[in-house]
């Protein structure tokens, strides 16, 4: 959940003021087709004369999610909705709008013409759905001693409690990296480029094993973390130090 302070006036004059608050849209898109940009808007009234405003056409990918799944969760979306279809028809351009009256919403913008994408597919593919491999949670990792799934779990080895769903990741066998919540590294860097200003620092409380901090260092950001418990830290700095 993303939150911050009230901004001071508009975001530009917030950047300027304390070089924070601006979210960079374009470097988070999802997806490489699609996308729109308002531009051209006219020089008077709230939204220009009559509110006109020419939408650009971007071929970038899609707006940032303003929710982003993982891939449990896209899944289950998949299975609600069915495939859905992408725009299968030509947009000339030209399509009337339904606001053409001048008044506070004015007119709306015409799309470029575009030909049919023809795609189809789940919801989900409309959500950033990144996943955290086993290999990359154990990566610099091999120095450290495996513990077992009943370690892990706090079950017994072996039993019928191990082998269920329920006791989470792990069950089927040892690995290294046993904090229990570790986050995909490309979903930290998404948020991290999302919303850290240029030569920024990112301050983590909550470090876990480190994957902000890889994240972090992955994009050219400074990083300081912070964890209360020494076995997580001793993952997190070989993590950070093996990226």
């Amino acid at each position: 959940m993303l939150a911050r302070k009230p901004l001071i006036g508009t975001v530009a004059a917030n950047v300027l003021a304390h070089g924070t608050g601006a979210i960079n849209v374009d470097g988070c898109r999802v997806g490489d087709e699609g996308g729109t940009r308002g531009s051209d808007y006219a020089k008077t009234g709230l939204f220009g004369v009559g509110g006109k405003c020419r939408i650009e056409q971007l071929g970038a990918g899609r707006w940032p999610a303003n929710v982003i799944l993982d891939e449990v969760a896209g899944a289950v979306l998949d299975e609600q909705t069915g495939a859905v279809p992408g725009q299968q028809g030509v947009v000339r351009g030209d399509e009337p709008s339904d606001a053409t009256d001048g008044t506070i919403t004015g007119r709306r913008g015409r799309v470029a013409s575009a030909a049919p994408r023809g795609d189809s597919g789940g919801a989900s593919r409309f959500f950033y759905c990144p996943k955290a491999s086993r290999s990359e949670r154990e990566a610099g990792l091999d120095h450290l001693p495996i513990r077992s799934g009943g370690e892990l779990t706090d079950r017994e080895d072996g039993s019928d409690g191990l082998k269920s769903p329920r006791a989470g990741a792990g069950r089927g066998g040892g690995r290294r990296n046993h904090h229990p919540t570790v986050k995909p590294v490309e979903l930290m860097r998404y948020l991290i480029r999302l919303i850290t200003p240029p030569g920024g620092l990112v301050l983590d409380p909550f470090a876990g094993s480190g994957t902000t901090g890889i994240a972090a260092k992955l994009e050219g950001f400074r990083f300081v973390g912070c964890e209360m418990e020494p076995e997580y830290v001793t993952l997190a700095r070989a993590r950070i130090e093996a990226a």
